[in-house]
């Protein structure tokens, strides 16, 4: 069983929705996240291409293959990314 199955099923047990972007497969993911202005702005874009809504506590955001997003230009680099995401979900 691989990382990503086994995070998909972690989300399945213990969350009432999983919001997951896998950057690789979804190359429009990197522009459409690198155009967020703010960290509400990215989790409004993340749940578009999700196509899931994420709602603190009860979402797991998954961001599969982050390390495709290489640069952002709005100032939000990857780790901000993540970092922004957990404090979202945490409120």
């Amino acid at each position: 069983m691989g990382k990503t199955t086994l995070i998909e099923q972690f989300g399945a047990d213990h969350y009432e929705h999983v919001a997951e972007v896998n950057f690789i497969e979804m190359p429009q993911a990197v522009e459409t996240v690198s155009k967020a202005k703010d960290t509400e702005d990215l989790i409004l874009r993340l749940s578009v291409l999700s196509g899931a809504e994420i709602t603190p506590g009860k979402t797991l955001l998954f961001l599969d293959e982050i390390q495709a997003c290489e640069d952002m230009p709005t100032g939000l680099s990857k780790e901000k990314c993540v970092l922004s995401c957990v404090s979202m979900a945490c409120r």
